[in-house]
């Protein structure tokens, strides 16, 4: 099932497809925290562990305040965008 369907399973009430809808996403937000830590020079395990949990609560606090549009991308922009955005704003810091 794709992501945009368990969303709309979600949606009508099926709160296990929310469950599901995460579970299936944790590697593409572990990829992409992974990409973003690398791509601005935070590559410790430590930055990781929190953009990773960053971009999973992202998704989440999306999800769950049906703020999706899927005329709009797919569900996976949400946390490219905000990851990509979370890493450069530590490497401002650094």
């Amino acid at each position: 099932m794709t992501n945009e369907e368990l969303y709309l399973q979600y949606l009508s009430g099926d709160t296990e497809a929310f469950e599901q809808l995460y579970l299936q996403m944790q590697g593409f937000i572990a990829s992409v925290a992974k990409d973003a830590a690398q791509s601005f020079g935070c590559a410790d395990k430590e930055m990781l562990d929190e953009l990773c949990a960053e971009g999973a609560l992202e998704l989440c606090e999306r999800l769950s305040t049906g703020a999706y549009n899927e005329e709009r991308g797919k569900l996976t922009t949400y946390p490219v965008s905000y990851t990509h955005l979370r890493a450069h704003e530590t490497d401002s810091y650094l």
